[in-house]
C-alpha cells in the first residue's frame, strides 16, 4: 500500500513558518498564534531616540533594562522595578528526569511565576538576564536617588 503525501504551502505573505510533519504525512505550523507577536516591544520609530538595553531576548523572554516580558503560556510584562525578592526554585518530582527550575517573584506584593523551564542552559541565561537588569535598576536607583534627581 502507497501512501500519498500531501504538501500544503506554509508561507506567510512575510515570514517563512517553522513546520512539522503531522502523523497523517501534512505539514502543520508549529504555533501559528505567535507569528502575529514577533515582538511585543514598539516599533524603532516610536521609540523616539531613546536608547534601551536587552539582557536576555529568547522565543519565551524578552529582559531589558525596563521590562520582563514572558511570552508563554500567556504575555505578561513585569516592571523590573516593581519585582521585589525574585528567587530560584528547583522542583524535584521524582528521583529521575529533569529538574523544573523556577524564577519566582513579588510583584506589588503578589507572588509570581516568572519563568519556568526544565533546560538548565535556557534557566542560566534568563537568571542571568534579570539579575543583570535588577542590578542595573538598583544602581540607577542610588546614582539618582529616590526622588529620581541627579
Amino acid at each position: 500500500m502507497r501512501r500519498r503525501i500531501l504538501r500544503l504551502p506554509v508561507r506567510n505573505n512575510r515570514l517563512w513558518v517553522r513546520t512539522h510533519r503531522h502523523p497523517t504525512g501534512h505539514r502543520v505550523a508549529l504555533a501559528p498564534q505567535l507569528r502575529r507577536e514577533r515582538t511585543l516591544l514598539p516599533a524603532r520609530k516610536e521609540r523616539e531616540g531613546r536608547e534601551m538595553t536587552i539582557y536576555y531576548r529568547g522565543p519565551e523572554v524578552l529582559i531589558t533594562d525596563q521590562v520582563f516580558v514572558a511570552r508563554r503560556p500567556t504575555p505578561r510584562t513585569f516592571v523590573i522595578d516593581e519585582l521585589d525578592d525574585v528567587h530560584v526554585v528547583v522542583l524535584t518530582m521524582r528521583w529521575f528526569g529533569p529538574r523544573r527550575h523556577e524564577l519566582r517573584a513579588r510583584h506589588r506584593s503578589v507572588a509570581v511565576l516568572l519563568f519556568a523551564s526544565f533546560d538548565p542552559t535556557t534557566f542560566g541565561q534568563v537568571r542571568r538576564g534579570l539579575m543583570r537588569a535588577v542590578e542595573c535598576q538598583r544602581e540607577q536607583r542610588e546614582e539618582c536617588g529616590e526622588l529620581g534627581y541627579r
